[in-house]
């Protein structure tokens, strides 16, 4: 779509010029071809909607390790500017299951996150901002490493990157709702009844 004006400005207020940084401890990550709907609220997601036995998954590690950018391409050869979202969570594990789920999310082709922020907005990277177009889209592994150091005192964890095209920055999860609200309808999608 082209734009030949602006309609909206940007107030530079408290919230905006004065957000914390950084990714929260524990981030959620499911696959693009669980979802069965994405409701929007103005533009901001509202709620997610999945197949009949498919949740979302919650990864926890620890604190400033994850990290999620969405750098952007200007115009190409499609006159399209492409906004890559992109995600890279320390994932921690100790048994073989733990393992065995790594390398499950790491063979997802359309993955999508829901990173908290420490400002207390909630993103969602991955996911198309239209419907008709949501199967489309997602993210994949694009690397990846799981060193086990030199040093007792060295990281021990697998670290990821994933990463995605998308026509658009990514998007705010329940903008209008509090972070805890927005916490609580999460871990619901830890299930599907």
């Amino acid at each position: 779509m082209c734009t030949t004006s602006l309609t909206t400005g940007l107030a530079g207020d408290c919230a905006a010029v004065k957000k914390a940084g950084g990714v929260n401890k524990s981030i959620y990550v499911g696959s693009i071809k669980d979802l069965t709907s994405v409701t929007f609220t103005s533009g901001a997601i509202t709620g997610l909607t999945f197949a009949a036995s498919k949740v979302l998954v919650k990864l926890t590690g620890r604190m400033e390790k994850n990290t999620a950018s969405e750098p952007i391409a200007a115009e190409g050869e499609g006159n399209v500017n492409i906004y890559t979202h992109t995600v890279q969570p320390v994932l921690y594990h100790a048994t073989q299951a733990e393992r065995t789920a790594i390398e499950e999310l790491f063979a997802l082709d359309q993955a999508f996150f829901i990173v908290p922020m420490r400002s207390g907005q909630i993103v969602c990277y991955g996911i198309s901002n239209d419907a008709d177009t949501l199967q489309d889209y997602g993210l994949k592994l694009s690397e990846g490493d799981d060193a086990v150091g030199v040093a007792l005192n060295d990281m021990n964890a697998q670290t990821a990157t994933f990463a995605g095209s998308m026509l658009h920055k990514a998007i705010i999860f329940g903008e209008a709702n509090t972070y805890a609200e927005n916490i609580t309808t999460l871990d619901g999608y830890l299930t599907n009844p």
